[in-house]
């Protein structure tokens, strides 16, 4: 099982510590605090028994204490994520959230029911849908201040730009469709190969460059995918997920970008196992924090012109295939971040090619994708 969340023992053991926290933080105190009742009526009687008023003290502190519980825990959870965020007890957030008897039930219910058949797809199957619940949860938790977020921007709740999939136009291929929609008042291209109707598909992400920012989503077709599809009528073998940054955003909103993935992989055949992420320039900004915040989600990253300096996060990259492609004559954004960034992944026992394009410019994104190789390499890889 790829996540802690499916395993029922340990659901359990999360269950029965949420119990006892439960009941220590509510009948710990009120004991407490009639015994200081008790405390202080003794003390007004003897106000000379200094022993007695230490304890009144001691007991208080006690009962704040134990009180805290669980935040004093969910402290603890969250410095234990960040400091083993590459192993599987990263879940431990998701799964805390994912013990209740319901679940566990249902899962423990399930996997007997599938062992009994001695069916090993059928079990794939399900622990990959259960998987899918355990990624919904785990946007949950890690975006439940959104909607705030949201409600204080500029825009208009009640526009019509805000409406979720508002599909504006679709262009069709031989071999999929090119949907331009609206989620959230970022306009995107979502590319659904017709393939994806009989099997599971992959998902690549690609995040475009400072150029294309606005709301004339037709900005993307300058270069790489959505150029090919509705240009060059090219067909692929995946989905491609290609959002735009609205003016006056300097950056992406990483929250915000991964409601939106995890909204098309939830509605869509995506393989869960092979969703790859790449960026050009301003696109690729955003990538290291989005690694750090969803370790183990992306199978592959392919970064073209990288424009930041994310050494610090190389840490959150060493499970992940990744590739860097930077022009030699980058003026924009010098190759020398994408070497520091390889050579500091490789220190990390990090995956990582890094592919320096002698005398190129910056916009080196049409070498990268134009023969396929590239999104064949990211397509094929499993996390």
């Amino acid at each position: 099982m790829g996540s802690l969340c499916l395993q029922p023992l340990f659901l359990r053991i999360l269950y029965i510590i949420g119990r006892i926290i439960n009941i220590v933080k509510f009948v710990v105190p009120i004991v407490l605090i009639i015994k200081v009742a008790i405390d202080m009526y003794r003390h007004v009687i003897n106000p000379e028994d200094k022993e007695g008023l230490d304890k009144i003290k001691n007991k208080i502190i006690a009962s704040v204490i134990i009180f805290l519980t669980p935040t004093i825990v969910s402290l603890l959870y969250s410095f234990i994520e960040k400091t083993i965020v590459n192993y599987e007890y990263s879940d431990l957030t998701v799964c805390r959230e994912f013990a209740n008897m319901e679940y566990i039930t249902e899962l423990e219910n399930k996997i007997k029911e599938i062992e009994k058949e001695d069916a090993d797809k059928k079990r794939e199957s399900y622990l990959n849908n259960y998987e899918q619940m355990v990624e919904e949860i785990r946007l949950i938790v890690a975006n439940k201040h959104d909607d705030n977020t949201d409600t204080n921007t500029d825009d208009n709740s009640n526009d019509d730009s805000n409406i979720d999939d508002n599909i504006q136009s679709v262009v069709t291929n031989d071999k999929g469709s090119l949907q331009t929609k609206k989620y959230n008042n970022w306009n995107y291209y979502l590319y659904i190969p017709d393939s994806a109707k009989t099997s599971s598909k992959p998902l690549v992400v690609f995040l475009h460059g400072s150029g294309e920012k606005g709301t004339d989503i037709s900005k993307l077709e300058n270069y790489g995918f959505a150029k090919y599809i509705k240009k060059e009528k090219k067909d692929y073998d995946t989905y491609i997920l290609m959002p735009q940054l609205p003016s006056g955003n300097e950056s992406w909103d990483t929250s915000k970008l991964m409601t939106l993935i995890n909204k098309i992989v939830s509605e869509n055949n995506v393989d869960r196992s092979r969703i790859s992420i790449s960026g050009f320039s301003l696109g690729t900004v955003a990538i290291p924090s989005l690694i750090e915040e969803n370790p183990r989600y992306f199978s592959a990253i392919v970064f073209i012109a990288l424009c930041t300096d994310g050494n610090s996060k190389v840490s959150y990259f060493r499970n992940t295939p990744t590739r860097l492609y930077h022009g030699g004559s980058d003026s924009a954004c010098k190759p020398s971040h994408s070497q520091e960034f390889a050579d500091a992944l490789k220190k990390n026992n990090g995956n990582v090619n890094l592919f320096i394009l002698p005398n190129r410019p910056h916009n080196i994104v049409n070498d990268v994708f134009k023969d396929g190789k590239v999104i064949s390499w990211m397509t094929a890889q499993r996390r």
